[in-house]
């Protein structure tokens, strides 16, 4: 009888339908935390940047081909790919939908854009990253949250050129719930640094994916405090065991590694 009890409490422990390996992420975490940030602005490098190298944490910048501090600092911008920050696509114009937006240029309308006019200023914005960090390899953020291009989904799309893409509705979900082209993303600006720990033990408490989109910290528009900023990364930082903090690329790779390791089961 007491062997029979022993073995009731190992089962409760762990609900059937929920292997271990659906419970941990890499090195036994309990979640993954993306940290990005859109448009390429000054901001990011005065502030974000220093905030994350100082706490030894790396995040993506999701690169828009006419950014001013793109153009004026370039330097800065690849050295923080050499440094081991992520650069990402963001596309070269940052088209939006002018529904949403109404002045909104018709030539960054994405409303008026076709299917090859969208391939073709990904992949030329791949060019440009490659020119900065000299890496084949990138990840997407959809502008403004927007997919669709002539009625079609860009992510049907996406594949050829990139390894992922962040901009899918905000949800927590584990990773064998996870579309690597609709990415759920959740938008930090205006909140707290306590809302945004909020949301990270939210993450813990699900075993999931958060991928955080960050504009102006410290500064620019969608603007998160600059020590709202850090008293997320202090958390994340005193938190290290238990949550893995990780480019979007590097996610991406892990959750293909483990698409193929289960593949070959």
């Amino acid at each position: 009888m007491r062997t029979i009890l022993s073995i009731l409490v190992v089962l409760l422990q762990f609900p059937v339908g929920k292997t271990m390996a659906q419970q941990t992420w890499k090195n036994g975490k309990q979640c993954v935390v993306c940290l990005t940030y859109d448009d390429a602005m000054d901001s990011q490098l005065d502030y974000a940047i220093p905030q994350l190298d100082s706490h030894g944490l790396k995040g993506t910048f999701y690169l828009t081909g006419t950014s001013a501090s793109l153009y004026h600092r370039m330097e800065e911008w690849k050295a923080i790919a050499a440094n081991g920050h992520e650069l990402g696509n963001h596309t070269l114009f940052h088209p939006c939908s002018g529904k949403r937006f109404s002045d909104r240029e018709r030539e960054r309308d994405i409303d008026f854009y076709t299917i090859k006019q969208f391939l073709t200023e990904v992949r030329t914005a791949n060019t440009l990253l490659k020119g900065l960090d000299g890496k084949n390899r990138h990840t997407f953020a959809y502008t403004c949250g927007d997919k669709v291009v002539e009625g079609e989904n860009m992510g049907d799309y996406l594949p050829e050129l990139v390894v992922a893409a962040r901009g899918g509705d905000p949800a927590f979900l584990p990773k064998n719930e996870l579309n690597l082209f609709h990415l759920p993303t959740f938008s930090s600006t205006g909140k707290t640094g306590d809302k945004l720990i909020d949301l990270v033990k939210q993450a813990q408490q699900k075993n999931s994916l958060l991928i955080l989109v960050f504009h102006g910290v410290g500064g620019g528009h969608l603007l998160v405090e600059a020590e709202e900023h850090k008293k997320l990364l202090d958390y994340l930082k005193e938190h290290e065991k238990d949550i893995w903090v990780a480019p979007v690329i590097e996610l991406a790779d892990y959750l293909i590694a483990e698409s193929d390791r289960k593949g070959k089961m």
